[in-house]
């Protein structure tokens, strides 16, 4: 998975710094991402939720991570942060289902510690302890002196590590590889379909998903020390309506939700749209889903933009 990744066996920070097109080698001390990154909560719709942050400089540098570690190879259930796969083919790797089991694991990212990042990097990738160390040092924020807010925040959802990855799609899953393929094989063995889209799993069978497997895919989350929203656990019987990553999933096809199209045609009805942009770009959203969706809304709309444009 990992043998022909430009990352595999890195030993020279010279080489690392080639990679990462960094010119500047004191940006490699732990010192220059603590003081690239902010926290802050932010309340929007009266949901509260934890922002870190990164600088223009600490987040291109970031994305060179993310495009050297997409060269590893990934598994079929994996739907988020690589190419040619999007939420889109998440919901499609389910039609067809009779019955679907979805949980969310709570607050994934602030509770993938550092030092499993850095075992990731180190013991996986085979790096050099300096190479990994730097690596970590670019991927994970330490927040254990942020204010009293962010603070209180952590407390109250129970995020276990100061010290942790703030995002990064593809390494959230390559550090935590083991959890993941030790319940695809559990899914495998129950002939149930898997999926993986960030922190939100998905699994769908023609038959029952018993009770004893649901609990054995909850028992191996625990055990690698995450927790499960419980408001986010979701099962769905035969004739329920199965929705995946907010999209509709029938026997045969795909579609779009009635929330997400009530909201396009009130917006567009409305007749005094404050961002068509917006609109159109929710408008597309739709068509990918259902091609055929929308079509003289679509070119209402494209033409509206395109009189402002000139």
């Amino acid at each position: 998975m990992f043998i022909n990744n430009p990352l595999y066996l890195l030993k020279q920070k010279d080489k690392l710094a080639k990679l990462l097109k960094i010119k500047d080698k004191s940006k490699f001390k732990q010192v220059y991402s603590s003081s690239n990154v902010t926290s802050y909560i932010s309340s929007k719709n009266s949901k509260k939720r934890l922002i870190e942050f990164s600088s223009n400089e600490l987040k291109n540098i970031q994305r060179t991570i993310q495009k050297l570690l997409s060269d590893c190879e990934f598994p079929c259930y994996i739907f988020s942060g690589i190419k040619k796969r999007s939420y889109i083919d998440n919901a499609k790797h389910h039609i067809g289902c009779k019955y679907m089991y979805k949980i969310d694991i709570s607050a994934f990212f602030p509770n993938i510690s550092r030092e499993k990042v850095y075992n990731f990097f180190w013991k996986e990738m085979k790096m050099s302890e300096d190479v990994a160390n730097i690596l970590t040092n670019f991927c994970t924020i330490n927040i254990a002196e942020s204010n009293e807010n962010v603070i209180k925040f952590i407390k109250e959802k129970k995020i276990k590590h100061f010290n942790h990855l703030p995002t990064g799609v593809l390494l959230s899953y390559l550090v935590n590889i083991s959890m993941f393929d030790n319940i695809y094989e559990i899914t495998k063995m129950n002939a149930i379909k898997m999926s993986l889209y960030v922190d939100d799993l998905t699994f769908s069978s023609d038959k029952d998903i018993c009770v004893k497997t649901r609990k054995n895919i909850l028992r191996i989350i625990k055990n690698y020390g995450y927790n499960i929203s419980k408001h986010k656990i979701e099962y769905y019987a035969l004739k329920d309506e199965k929705i995946v990553t907010g999209v509709i999933v029938n026997k045969d096809t795909i579609l779009v939700t009635k929330e997400l199209k009530a909201k396009i045609v009130s917006l567009y009805n409305s007749g005094k749209c404050a961002d068509w942009h917006k609109l159109l770009g929710m408008i597309n959203a739709a068509r990918q889903i259902e091609p055929n969706i929308f079509n003289k809304m679509h070119k209402k709309v494209s033409k509206i933009l395109n009189e402002i444009k000139n």
